[in-house]
């Protein structure tokens, strides 16, 4: 039957250049992918009559897993590819190098901006602070401006909570308070809705639905593997759309009966599904597993008043899925000078955390638009080469898709904030206790080379401790390897990991290599540093001067931001 298979499933798979990996500024790593505008085309296939054989080694048995055959790339695509290498050169450098054009002063990443530029709201509109026993009684009255509220009495710019301050409010619900004076039933929260339910904003986090060209042939296979996402020479799982390489899967040969990917098999066991059973899907770490599996390793107490729902694969994962629920997502944690971070997703997709007050989740939405806006200001479009979506909001509105290769759900968004004004931001995706990705980070033109990213990173790294998470991965351009490493405690990932990875669906570009921080302490710190009370800092770095420079500059500086964690704890 497998040998039936395979005959449909041939199908070429191209290997295109991109680039597209995690680098940083002389400072800070500001942003960190970045990709060529003009993307290129997607090769010609070729496809073979009759059964497909590797050349250099014996000819496979007749029961044996489909393979995608790599094709050399046409003349055509070359030229394209010399092209876009020439486009490269001329564009604006990562690092900040080479010249740039004169823009206008660009305005700042708030809530308020983005409600002008999605025409949700007009500028110039005049807004008021009703009293709060009548309203048509004004406190306060002012003019809606993209830098801010322009009062009427001062002639200062305010945020919306200052404004609403400024009017002799104590309230922490600004934007539900603040109307329109056109029309005194339209609140800036109703704007907020407007635009977020725009046909424009709704278009940027559907769910992505791939068809590939060849679905009547019955090839409906990825064209990139899961680990590295580059094409070439793949096998293909028996029961999903996913495809491996043999070199990333650490197989010394193609396996010759049907092959199941690490996402179709028991994580227990190592079963695929059969006629009597089937695999439940773990809301945390996404992987699945036998109910029977499950049972025999964790003992569960069924409550028939409880609202039923998927249950966890293990104590670990229901531990972070708790403690996000309750304690980080939507929750404003105070940094110092004014800084604050919040870790943000998308709710409206019946996936994942969901918070029940409208007010809380219409805000969480809100700054996810703005933090889309940063990103995209940051980055070049980020295409997908083979099926041609848009990774960025897919990425921050962690859109669904078929293809488990972006299958985006379990992302969320860190940023850090100062007066409303959203200065940073983080893609985080969390896989169980064992790893969490982070693939972007970006920093707001005006601000960058000013410590933010390292102010985020540390409140992220400190999260992650609080979740009892062991290792951070990201992606890293070559050039930019040396600056992870030295400046923020990164590694090259080691055997031990590379096995991890192979379990999970973690977002790679595949001319970029990943790099490991390990986020306990005690594995990356010093004996000497573990109890400096008793060694002077010139004793302790000795020691390792490169570590202990990594500790000094996270461990020491991140108490301030980690006690906002520990507090809620």
């Amino acid at each position: 039957m497998a040998a039936e298979k395979s005959n449909k499933r041939k199908k070429t798979s191209c290997n295109f250049s991109s680039s597209s990996s995690s680098s940083e500024s002389d400072a800070d790593p500001d942003y960190t992918l970045s990709l060529s505008k003009k993307p290129t085309t997607k090769a010609s296939t070729m496809r073979g009559k009759h059964k497909f054989s590797i050349k250099k080694k014996d000819k496979l048995k007749q029961k044996e897993i489909p393979i995608r055959k790599a094709s050399k790339i046409s003349t055509k695509n070359m030229k394209l590819e010399d092209a876009r290498e020439e486009h490269r050169e001329f564009s604006i450098c990562r690092n900040g190098n080479g010249k740039r054009k004169k823009t206008k002063k660009k305005t700042a990443a708030t809530i308020l901006s983005w409600l002008i530029e999605s025409k949700a709201i007009q500028e110039n509109t005049q807004v008021f602070i009703p009293h709060i026993d009548d309203h048509n009684n004004i406190l306060k009255k002012g003019i809606l401006k993209k830098d801010g509220i322009l009062c009427f009495c001062c002639n200062k710019f305010f945020t919306a909570t200052g404004f609403i301050f400024h009017g002799g409010r104590r309230i922490n619900n600004p934007y539900e308070n603040i109307f329109t004076l056109k029309n005194h039933n339209i609140s800036l929260f109703f704007g907020l809705l407007r635009a977020w339910h725009k046909p424009e904003e709704s278009a940027l986090r559907r769910f992505n639905s791939i068809e590939t060209p060849q679905v009547k042939s019955g090839d409906v296979y990825d064209d990139a593997c899961m680990i590295c996402a580059d094409g070439g020479n793949l096998m293909c799982c028996e029961e999903c759309n996913s495809t491996y390489h043999q070199s990333c899967m650490c197989l010394k040969e193609v396996p010759v009966d049907s092959w199941y990917c690490p996402y179709c098999v028991c994580k227990f066991c190592g079963d695929p599904t059969c006629e009597n059973d089937y695999l439940l899907q773990c809301p945390q770490c996404e992987k699945k597993y036998h109910w029977e599996c499950h049972r025999r390793r964790e003992f569960t107490v069924l409550d028939m008043n409880s609202i039923p729902c998927t249950p966890f694969c293990g104590q670990s994962c229901k531990e972070v899925y708790g403690k996000l629920e309750r304690n980080i997502i939507g929750k404003k944690n105070e940094l110092d000078e004014g800084y604050s971070w919040t870790l943000i997703h998308r709710m409206d997709n019946d996936n994942g955390i969901y918070i029940d007050d409208n007010y809380k989740r219409t805000l969480c939405h809100s700054k996810l638009a703005v933090a889309l806006r940063l990103m995209e200001d940051c980055f070049e479009p980020i295409v997908d080469r083979h099926t041609r979506i848009n990774i960025i909001p897919s990425v921050v509105y962690n859109s669904g898709s078929n293809f488990n290769r972006i299958q985006f759900r379990g992302f969320y968004t860190a940023i850090l904030e100062k007066d409303e004004e959203i200065i940073s931001v983080a893609s985080l995706r969390i896989h169980g206790t064992k790893l969490a990705e982070m693939p972007f980070i970006a920093t707001s033109s005006a601000h960058r080379c000013k410590g933010m990213c390292k102010k985020l990173m540390v409140a992220i790294e400190s999260a992650l401790r609080y979740l009892n998470v062991e290792y951070l991965v990201i992606p890293s351009t070559p050039e930019q390897i040396g600056s992870w490493i030295e400046r923020y405690g990164f590694g090259v990932i080691d055997a031990s990991m590379k096995k991890e990875i192979m379990c999970h669906n973690t977002l790679m570009f595949h001319d970029s290599t990943r790099l490991q921080k390990s986020l306990m302490v005690s594995s990356y710190l010093p004996e000497s540093a573990k109890n400096p009370r008793g060694t002077s800092p010139k004793k302790a770095r000795k020691y390792n001067p490169q570590t202990w420079l990594s500790y000094r500059k996270q461990g020491f500086n991140e108490t301030k931001s980690i006690g906002s964690i520990m507090a809620i704890k």
